[in-house]
């Protein structure tokens, strides 16, 4: 082999290491197209089930926030971000109602993995920590907490080029608070379909590996 050959194969070698470095470490971020979210629910379905029976009460909720950064490191536990706002609309509840604490705000949220193989990424799965939700029924009003051993997880479905097309809640059970029956009860969110866009805006949401 040549001297120029040799140097010619070895600059391709390089070069490769290099592009195979580059992309091993882009490969731990995520980019977002916007620092603010909207995640709206026709109807966000909460169950409680105790050896009293099971309640289903079903409401229109609309959740708003933002993102601390426009990239996010893929590391479990990673906070990045806050709801800042929650509207449950009681008056078009049905089964009962519910109501969010408001003195409960801000709810972090933080990056916990994904599912699909890299560098094609078919979900995203969130934990919303310090959510505070009272839920009525039967005239009786317990309350839902979430905490570090009960966090509310979501799953966000990435469509065609990293839109965010839903955001749906995961296998969650939070006990209730509030007395008696209360206590002898947990709480569940269904999964429901949600629509997914930037606050204040009907701009998609976007979300890609970088």
């Amino acid at each position: 082999m040549s001297r120029s050959t040799r140097l010619a194969a070895a600059c391709i070698l390089a070069a490769s290491a290099l592009a195979i470095t580059v992309g091993t470490t882009t490969a731990g971020r995520l980019s977002l197209n916007a620092n603010t979210f909207r995640f709206t629910w026709r109807n966000l379905e909460f169950v409680s089930s105790s050896f009293l029976g099971r309640n289903t009460v079903r409401c229109p909720t609309t959740m708003e926030g933002s993102f601390h950064s426009a990239t996010i490191q893929k590391r479990s536990a990673a906070l990045i971000g806050h709801v800042t706002r929650a509207t449950m609309f009681s008056s078009r509840c049905t089964g009962g109602e519910e109501t969010v604490l408001q003195n409960s705000l801000p709810w972090h949220l933080t990056y916990e993995a994904f599912a699909g193989v890299l560098p094609n990424i078919s979900k995203l799965f969130y934990l919303f920590a310090g959510t505070s939700i009272a839920l009525r029924f039967n005239e009786i009003t317990c309350l839902m907490r979430s905490e570090a051993a009960h966090n509310l997880s979501f799953g966000a479905t990435i469509g065609a080029g990293g839109t965010i097309t839903s955001l749906e809640a995961g296998a969650n059970e939070i006990p209730l608070t509030g007395g008696f029956p209360c206590e002898a009860a947990n709480a569940s969110i269904l999964p429901s379909p949600s629509t997914v866009t930037q606050a204040n805006s009907s701009s998609s949401l976007v979300s890609r590996l970088i």
